[in-house]
């Protein structure tokens, strides 16, 4: 007879006149496994070495028994020892509801042996010289009966395990956690970074991307660095680095809303990937004012990006001088290779913001040694012809009231708006 396989055992146990069979896993998940297909896998031989154990132990039943299944055989055999009580007001510690309405308290049977391997608060609870030690009754007020149920089953159930979706990790991962189950933290884990790492290949995918849950991976990512899941919190910040960097739409910074960002905030500040995405200290990141200045700057980046592509040409006149005619964008503003002479001097003209103003300037022609070469200066000083007070924060520069500020500049410039169709 095949020896029953050392990575299960079986336990029944009993609860309002209902049996339940499951399977306990142990030693193997203790070791990180790399990916969710891994996790499968090893469900799949855990079920199969299981079923063909238990067919060859029918089919020679007298063939003597090995050690392990006999130990097997006496821990199903063994009634449960381990009371736990669940649900709120099973604590004296814990107020009763004001509604009047009892909340739902259910007690449980559970094999001692199996809940210490799950979880390391239990057995350090069972194994210290405290009460519960003696009673063998413990208590968990603050989990819902439905909520152990899952936590079990996940645990004990293979095919519930590869089923986990990541709403069901933000039901039981911070109980996990809270109680040392290490395997269930570890599930967890596999979860989430999966989920963000197909969240960031949806998101690099060229042409047409699915709409992201962006509430659900907010709070993917905050559960993921509460519940001390660390895999999935770096993935996670992967997703929301590429995210916040990025101008493409809708699905770039635009989408973020202040509730989200009101939430990533801490994340923003302490994170050295999120905090490169923007400009400010980590004060200003934790003001309450922050979340509202970042949807509001992403949508002027945008709107910058827009406008910025759509004119890409200024039309200047009004200057009565050689400054007036075309203007095309480049990155420092709009320049033209036009040259004119200025007060005995030849210049080029150009329009851009200088000293928190849109001015429009004259740039000297360079110097040109024996070789034709031009003679490059640490500094080129530009003289400034026009000026636009109180322009700053304009996108563009505005199509008039400018204000001489050279003497010999005469004339009233105007700018007109030259959209990249129309050249």
């Amino acid at each position: 007879c095949m020896p029953f396989p050392p990575l299960a055992r079986h336990r029944l146990y009993e609860t309002k006149n209902s049996f339940h069979r499951s399977v306990i896993l142990s030693g193997p998940l203790r070791e990180e496994l790399a990916s969710i297909n891994q996790l499968s896998a090893f469900f799949f031989n855990l079920q199969h070495n299981l079923t063909m154990s238990i067919h060859m132990s029918k089919k020679n039943p007298l063939q003597g028994e090995t050690s392990e299944q006999e130990s097997a055989k006496k821990l199903r055999s063994y009634e449960p020892d381990l009371k736990i009580t669940v649900g709120a007001g099973s604590s004296e510690n814990v107020d009763k509801p004001k509604s009047g309405i009892a909340p739902e308290v259910v007690v449980i049977w559970h094999h001692s042996a199996i809940m210490r391997n799950h979880s390391n608060y239990i057995n350090v609870m069972l194994s210290n010289p405290m009460k519960e030690s003696k009673t063998y009754d413990l208590s968990f007020p603050d989990i819902k009966p439905s909520t152990w149920w899952k936590m079990m089953e996940f645990l004990e159930c293979p095919m519930k395990a590869r089923q986990m979706k990541v709403e069901d990790a933000r039901v039981v991962a911070p109980f996990y956690d809270q109680y040392d189950f290490y395997k269930g933290c570890q599930l967890c884990n596999l979860v989430l970074e999966e989920y963000f790492i197909r969240s960031n290949k949806e998101a690099r995918k060229r042409g047409k991307q699915q709409a992201p849950d962006l509430d659900l991976l907010v709070d993917a990512l905050i559960l993921a660095d509460t519940a001390n899941l660390h895999g999935a919190k770096k993935e996670g910040l992967k997703y929301f680095e590429m995210k916040f960097s990025s101008v493409t739409t809708p699905y770039g910074r635009t989408m973020f809303k202040e509730g989200h960002v009101k939430k990533l905030a801490p994340f923003i500040a302490n994170e050295t990937t999120l905090s490169n995405c923007f400009s400010g200290s980590t004060d200003e990141i934790l003001s309450p004012l922050f979340p509202s200045l970042a949807v509001l700057r992403f949508a002027k980046w945008e709107t910058v990006r827009v406008l910025e592509s759509m004119v890409r040409c200024l039309r200047l006149s009004g200057t009565r001088c050689k400054a007036d005619g075309d203007f095309f964008f480049e990155d420092s503003g709009f320049t033209s290779d036009r040259v004119g002479r200025w007060g005995g001097a030849e210049f080029t003209f150009e329009i851009a913001r200088l000293k928190d103003d849109w001015v429009i300037y004259g740039k000297p022609i360079p110097e040109v040694d024996e070789d034709g070469e031009d003679i490059v200066h640490d500094s080129i000083v530009v003289k400034i012809l026009w000026r636009s007070p109180y322009s700053e924060s304009l996108i563009l520069p505005p199509k008039d009231n400018w204000e001489a500020v050279d003497s010999l500049a005469y004339g009233q410039p105007n700018i007109t708006y030259i959209l990249e169709a129309e050249m």
